[in-house]
């Protein structure tokens, strides 16, 4: 797509006005930045103890969770910048025990993310047996069939909830957050005074209690 700009001057001289059209071609592709947290609060690596004995495996379950703003997530100044939109959002977690990674808005409550590890049964390569194949959740335009990719603040609060299987101890597990974003600008507009202020496109949705933890 491209955008067209006419512009329009003329004087008292000047019999006609004079016209200078510019055609300006739309990128095709939008600068992703990296957003990347941990939820064992950047230790990089974590232990999973081991649950009680005689407890039946399905209910051997180990959480732990973390809470963190869009800001300290994102690899850009978001000094001047209104938030991101979120394109890719990818979990890392280790087999054998990794069973899943959400991600919620926890000023709202919606659940931006849930994967579960698809555990591999097979020989065949790139799935072979006792490792893990853990799918991103991505958003882009309907036309791809992805849902919109939602805007974050920078002053948006994050939840991260990581679970694992607990029936045997498990050492070196990793939780986090490996995603990409684009950076949304800020609208800087200028008084008659020449003083500048900053405004933002995009609202944020009011304070819910979140009940997901």
């Amino acid at each position: 797509t491209t955008t067209t700009t006419t512009t329009t001057t003329s004087s008292e001289s000047d019999d006609d006005d004079k016209s200078t059209t510019t055609t300006v071609a739309t990128p095709s592709h939008q600068h992703l930045t990296r957003v990347y947290w941990t939820t064992e609060a950047f230790a990089g690596e974590y232990d999973i103890p081991q649950c009680s004995p005689g407890t039946p495996p399905e209910q051997c379950v180990h959480a732990i969770t973390s809470r963190f703003q869009v800001k300290d997530a994102t690899w850009a100044d978001m000094t001047h910048n209104a938030g991101i939109h979120l394109i890719y959002a990818g979990p890392h977690c280790h087999a054998p025990t990794c069973l899943s990674m959400e991600l919620y808005n926890a000023d709202t409550g919606e659940l931006l993310c849930h994967v579960e590890p698809n555990h591999a049964t097979s020989g065949d390569l790139y799935y072979e047996t006792g490792f893990l194949a853990i799918p991103p959740c991505l958003w882009g335009s309907q036309d791809e069939g992805l849902l919109e990719p939602p805007f974050l603040a920078p002053n948006t609060t994050l939840l991260s909830i990581k679970r694992n299987n607990s029936t045997l101890p498990h050492t070196g597990e990793m939780a986090s957050w490996q995603m990409r974003a684009v950076v949304v600008p800020s609208l800087m507009n200028k008084d008659e005074a020449g003083s500048t202020t900053t405004t933002t496109t995009t609202s944020v949705p009011e304070a819910v209690h979140n009940n997901n933890e």
